[in-house]
């Protein structure tokens, strides 16, 4: 969906994960009126770390001829100095998009229980709930065992929870394949601090 950030100025979302920016670049000429070109920058948008996301500055750019009222075809209005300051004034405004890529991280950890495995299993049963694996998802049979339903936000994950015997109790090991966004503000979904929640959760039900 496009969205207008400020007059002149569209940006869309392509489906390699990369935006592009369409704005009218244009002239006052005497009596033949504003005369408009729209011009189109792809910039792409990728992953420094888990907390920052880099802009690459686009180094091409397309041009829509257009006619005048008396037919005349304009196709080149600006030099191209006056193209690349164009887009670099775009480009600065970049923060009041919601630019964003999605990445997938591990997300895992360990905690001590003083309960045996089989009392671990039943509460991560009955807590989390065993995981519907989906027919398009390829596992095998071992990599479905002790698989456990790790709600985040609107997303199911498939948390693998192993048990293993220590000293009076267990050691519990669990890990699943996230998906999160980092957004051009610095914004992450989900943030640190629902990720710091939900090693919390998992410990809790260790330990329930």
């Amino acid at each position: 969906m496009d969205v207008t950030l400020f007059h002149g100025l569209n940006v869309r979302k392509l489906s390699d994960g990369s935006y592009a920016l369409e704005y009218f670049n244009g002239e006052t000429s005497g009596n033949r009126g504003d005369i408009t070109s729209d011009v189109t920058f792809v910039f792409k948008v990728t992953a420094v770390n888990d907390e920052e996301v880099l802009f690459t500055f686009p180094d091409t750019y397309t041009t829509q001829a257009v006619k005048d009222d008396f037919l005349v075809t304009y196709e080149w209005l600006d030099s191209f100095d006056k193209l690349e300051a164009d887009a670099r004034s775009v480009f600065s405004k970049l923060n009041t998009i919601d630019a964003s890529v999605t990445l997938s991280s591990v997300f895992k950890g360990e905690v001590d229980s003083k309960y045996p495995s089989a009392s671990v299993f039943a509460n991560f049963k009955r807590k989390l709930g065993e995981y519907s694996w989906r027919s398009d998802e390829r596992v095998t049979e071992v990599e479905k065992a002790n698989t456990f339903s790790l709600t985040v936000g609107d997303k199911k994950y498939p948390l693998k929870v192993n048990v293993y015997p220590y000293r009076d109790g267990s050691k519990v090991e669990y890990s699943t394949k996230l998906t999160h966004t980092l957004f051009a503000s610095g914004k992450s979904v989900p943030s640190a601090a629902e990720i710091d929640k939900l090693h919390a959760q998992i410990a809790q039900i260790v330990n329930d």
